[in-house]
């Protein structure tokens, strides 16, 4: 399994710092601006982790995760990025996401949590080998 990472998010300034950030941290990242782009990364990426905006426009991240769990990959891990969290409930979201990050983004610790998602996924791997 390889270090990937895929980040979806409609603004393009927090793709532009992910990405720059992830590779700097030694992951190989791609980003997707939509969900129908998302959906088309993932199958040829086949990241172990998603990182995603909640607001995606008609179809939210959490839709997104369900959909990408259900149809390629049920061991991908997935983090949440929110400018707010006013409409959604926290501990339905942790059901879906290993975390949940609220704009602007706490650098270090979404590296640690990234670390600890590599870290997880391939532990999950060795499970089933």
């Amino acid at each position: 399994m390889d270090k990937r990472i895929l980040c979806v998010d409609d603004d393009e300034g927090v793709r532009e710092v992910l990405l720059r950030l992830a590779r700097r941290w030694g992951y190989e990242i791609e980003c997707a601006s939509g969900v129908e782009d998302a959906m088309e990364m993932f199958e040829a990426l086949n990241p172990f982790l998603v990182i995603t905006d909640l607001r995606l426009g008609h179809i939210d991240g959490v839709t997104l995760a369900d959909r990408l769990h259900r149809q390629y990959d049920p061991l991908c891990i997935f983090i949440a990025l929110t400018g707010m969290l006013d409409s959604y409930d926290l501990s339905y979201l942790l059901t879906v996401f290993t975390d949940v990050f609220i704009k602007p983004v706490d650098m270090p610790t979404l590296k640690t949590t990234i670390d600890y998602a590599w870290k997880k996924r391939r532990r999950w791997e060795s499970l089933l080998r």
